[in-house]
C-alpha cells in the first residue's frame, strides 16, 4: 500500500512502516503506536503488526529463501558487501539518516556516532566468512560408499533486534543469517523503530519465554541476553591502563551494553591505586542532554528509577558510594562508582544496564576467580595481569570470552559473543549457529541389505 502523508497518524514526525517484499506497507488493521525519546518527546509513529501481517511476511520470506540459498556463498557475500558500500556513500545520505534517528530515539551523542561509521565493518567482517561455509567428506562405514556433510540454511529465521545499539547489533545478526542462506523475518525494537526501519536481546525474562515457546515446537534458538561482566585486576597489573579500560567498558553508552563492565574484582595490594585512578576518571564524566555531556541519559524514566533502586539497595547492604549522587533527573543518571560490592547484593546479581560499576576487594587469585564466577551471567570477562599464568587462570573463568589486559566491551568476528547458559543465554552470531548439518550418503548398489539378503529365494 502506498504511503499517503495526509492519512498518517501525525504528519509532523516520521512514520515507520513495514517492509515486505521490497515495499513499504501499512498494517492490515490500521493500528499504530507512538514512539517517544527518553525525554518524552514524540519521535515517530509506527505501524503495529497484526498476525495477518506476520503471516504475510513469513509467506514472502519462505518463497524467497530457496533461491537465496541456492546462490553460491561468494554471491551472497558480494550482495552484503554492496550493502556496506551504501552505508559509506560519499553523499553521507544514510550516515545522516542513521545519526539523526539515533539522536532522536536514544539520545545518542557524538561519541556514539561511531556506531554508524563502524557498521560497514560489521557487515564486511561477516561477509568475509563465506569461505567458512564448507562441509566435509569421508568414506562410509559401508565399503565403497561415501558421506558428505553439508552446512545448510535453516530456512526462515526470526530475528528480534535490541534497542541499545540498534544499528550495529541488528546488522551483526542480519549479516550472518543472510550469509548462511537464510531468509529473515526482522522485528524491530519498539524503542528504536526508526533506526531499524533504516536497517531493513532484550532481557533474560523475555529470552526465557522465547526459549520455552521455541522448545514447544522443537525450534533452535540463539539467545544473547545480557551480562554481568567482571574485570579481575591482579596485583601485577598496569593500574593506569586497567582503570582507563574499566571506565571505557563500564560507562560507554551509560552502561547500556550487554558487555559493559559491571563488577571490578581487585587484589588488596593494588586496590588503593586502582580505586584512586577510577575515582579521578569517573568524576570527569557527566551525563545529560546539555552540551559537554559525555554520557547519554538512559532509555526511559522507568529505567533510571530502577537503576537508582539498585544503587540504594547496594548502599543499604554495605556498599559505599565513591562517585555519584544516588538520584536521577528524569532519565538521566550520573555515573556511579561503588566500593564494597558483595554477592548478596541485587546490584551484584542482576544486570543493571546503567552507568554503575561496583568494586570488590579480595586477597588471592583463587578468590578473585571465584568471585568472577559468582554470577548467573556468563558473557564476557577481563583479566588484568602480566603473569605468564594468565592463560591458565583465564581458562578457569566461566565466560564466553575472556580478554587478557583488555576490555569486556570487545568483539571478534570469528569468535563471537556467546553466553554459556544461565542469564546470558547461549549461542552466538556464528556460522555454526545459523546453519544445520545435513548428511548425504552414497551407498554402493551391491551393498548388503539386512533381512532381504538373508531370505532363501
Amino acid at each position: 500500500m502506498a504511503s499517503d502523508s495526509s492519512s498518517l497518524p501525525n504528519p509532523t514526525v516520521p512514520h515507520v512502516q513495514f517492509l515486505i517484499d521490497g515495499s513499504k506497507q501499512r498494517s492490515s488493521t490500521g493500528e499504530t503506536y507512538n514512539s517517544y525519546s527518553n525525554t518524552g518527546t514524540l519521535v515517530s509513529t509506527v505501524e503495529s503488526a497484526s498476525w495477518s501481517d506476520i503471516e504475510r511476511a513469513i509467506k514472502v520470506a519462505k518463497a524467497a529463501q530457496p533461491a537465496w540459498e541456492n546462490m553460491v556463498p561468494p554471491e551472497r557475500s558480494d550482495i552484503l558487501l554492496k550493502a556496506a558500500e551504501i552505508l559509506v556513500d560519499p553523499t553521507k545520505k544514510y550516515v545522516q539518516a542513521f545519526s539523526k534517528a539515533l539522536v532522536d530515539e536514544l539520545g545518542k551523542n557524538f561519541n556514539w556516532m561511531l556506531e554508524v561509521y563502524m557498521s560497514p565493518a560489521v557487515i564486511k567482517g561477516f561477509a568475509s566468512q563465506h569461505s567458512r561455509l564448507i562441509g566435509e567428506a569421508f568414506p562410509s562405514r559401508v565399503p565403497g560408499g561415501s558421506v558428505t556433510i553439508q552446512r545448510r540454511a535453516y530456512g526462515v529465521i526470526f530475528l528480534i533486534a535490541p534497542w541499545n545499539s540498534p544499528l550495529a547489533l541488528s546488522l551483526r545478526s542480519l549479516s550472518i543469517a543472510l550469509l548462511c542462506g537464510n531468509a529473515v523475518l526482522f522485528r524491530s525494537s519498539e524503542l528504536s523503530p526508526r533506526t531499524h526501519e533504516l536497517v531493513a536481546e532484550r532481557s533474560t525474562a523475555v529470552g526465557r519465554l522465547l526459549a520455552v515457546e521455541a522448545a514447544k515446537n522443537l525450534k533452535p534458538t540463539v539467545l544473547e541476553l545480557g551480562g554481568k561482566n567482571a574485570v579481575v585486576v591482579l596485583e601485577d597489573a598496569d593500574v593506569v591502563q586497567a582503570a582507563r579500560t574499566i571506565v571505557s567498558g563500564g560507562y560507554s553508552n551509560s552502561g547500556q551494553l550487554c558487555i559493559s563492565t559491571s563488577r571490578v574484582i581487585v587484589q588488596r595490594s593494588i586496590a588503593d591505586p586502582l580505586i584512586s585512578e577510577l575515582v579521578s576518571l569517573v568524576r570527569k564524566l557527566k551525563a545529560g542532554e546539555k552540551e559537554g555531556a559525555t554520557l547519554v541519559g538512559v532509555r526511559q524514566l522507568a529505567f533510571a528509577e530502577r537503576i537508582v533502586r539498585y544503587i540504594k539497595d547496594a548502599v543499604d547492604k554495605g556498599a559505599r558510594v565513591l562517585v555519584g549522587d544516588l538520584t536521577h533527573n528524569g532519565a538521566t543518571v550520573q555515573p556511579h562508582l561503588l566500593l564494597g560490592y558483595t554477592p548478596d547484593m541485587d546490584a551484584w546479581k542482576d544486570e543493571i544496564f546503567g552507568p554503575v560499576v561496583g568494586i570488590a576487594i579480595c586477597d588471592t587469585v583463587d578468590e578473585a576467580i571465584d568471585l568472577a564466577n559468582d554470577s548467573e551471567y556468563s558473557l564476557s570477562c577481563s583479566l588484568w595481569t602480566k603473569n605468564l599464568k594468565a592463560l591458565e587462570w583465564a581458562k578457569r573463568i566461566h565466560a564466553g570470552g575472556v580478554n587478557i589486559n583488555g576490555n569486556t566491551y570487545y568483539y571478534e568476528h570469528f569468535a563471537g559473543l556467546r553466553g554459556l547458559g544461565g542469564h546470558s543465554g547461549w549461542g552466538s552470531d556464528e556460522i555454526e549457529c545459523y546453519t544445520q548439518k545435513r548428511a548425504i550418503i552414497v551407498t554402493p548398489e551391491e551393498s548388503y541389505k539386512p533381512l532381504v539378503d538373508d531370505l532363501q529365494l
